[in-house]
């Protein structure tokens, strides 16, 4: 009964009463989720002390389930280096390991959950791969791409636009015109932001505006390159390029379509020179297998 009661009052106000309701509301929602967040946060990684030993990693966390995870260095496939909206303007990110152990569900291989990127980099050297430097060669998204996305986001908002110029009160279709133009702008300037980069070992990629991701993957231990392209990518001329990496993904959208294979052949190329069925053949002539 009290639902109903405040459902119609919210009726009565008006269109504009409801809009600014529904944003109070929204806000609400974020801010009971950033306390919640805080909160789970800290009990997930109260005590966390993380040490290399000639077995790998061992990450101890928790206050009030304790778990103590042991990740062998060679095991590590690839690094993710992720932040948040507020994260990253204080310059903190989360960094992470991906295995093969994290197919099943629940497993986290967090090895950094708030660090700065200086105290990041000596992980990043123990588990044997490199960051980006000053040398390391971008390589941005397809301009093709970055006008099409821009383009498709933006033609939901006009959509809607339209819409509430037809049947919303005066002037409400301001707002989703408005979003529209905050959605090709964000589109244009997060283009600075995707980007990806090839070393002589390791390949980079970094994507997103307000909270950037980092993924690094050593070339050696790829499994697989697959170009894939929609039938607007074929008719522009560009694909998102797909990287086999174990217990995790990888993908680089918007690469121009030569570019996408010439990264192919050069990524196969460092994983066809390897003859994994031969990793053994050593350790059998010394006798050491069976």
């Amino acid at each position: 009964g009290w639902l109903k009661e405040q459902g119609s009052t919210v009726v009565t106000l008006g269109a504009y009463a409801q809009a600014i309701g529904a944003i109070a509301g929204m806000l609400g929602l974020i801010v009971i989720g950033v306390v919640t967040g805080v909160v789970r946060t800290a009990l997930r990684d109260w005590g966390f002390t993380l040490t290399r030993s000639a077995r790998g990693f061992r990450r101890q966390r928790g206050l009030l389930t304790r778990t103590d995870v042991v990740m062998p260095a060679h095991r590590v496939q690839g690094l993710v280096i992720g932040t948040g909206l507020v994260r990253y303007r204080l310059g903190w990110h989360g960094l992470s390991f991906v295995s093969l152990a994290q197919d099943a569900e629940g497993e986290s291989h967090v090895v950094a959950p708030f660090a700065q990127m200086d105290e990041i980099a000596p992980i990043v050297a123990a588990a044997g791969f490199d960051l980006p430097d000053d040398t390391t060669q971008w390589q941005r998204a397809s301009k093709q791409q970055r006008n099409d996305k821009a383009a498709l986001d933006s033609a939901v908002f006009v959509g809607l636009a339209i819409a509430a110029a037809i049947f919303a009160p005066p002037g409400l279709f301001l707002l989703p015109l408005g979003a529209a133009v905050l959605a090709v702008a964000a589109n244009l300037y997060a283009w600075e932001f995707r980007r990806h980069a090839l070393s002589a070992t390791q390949i980079f990629a970094t994507t997103g505006l307000m909270s950037p991701t980092s993924r690094i993957a050593t070339r050696l231990k790829l499994h697989s390159v697959e170009i894939a392209q929609g039938p607007l990518a074929r008719l522009r001329g560009y694909a998102t390029v797909h990287l086999g990496l174990a217990g995790g993904d990888f993908a680089i959208p918007g690469v121009p379509l030569a570019e996408a294979r010439q990264l192919r052949a050069s990524i196969m190329e460092t994983i066809a020179a390897t003859d994994y069925s031969r990793l053994d053949a050593p350790l059998e002539e010394a006798g050491v297998m069976p």
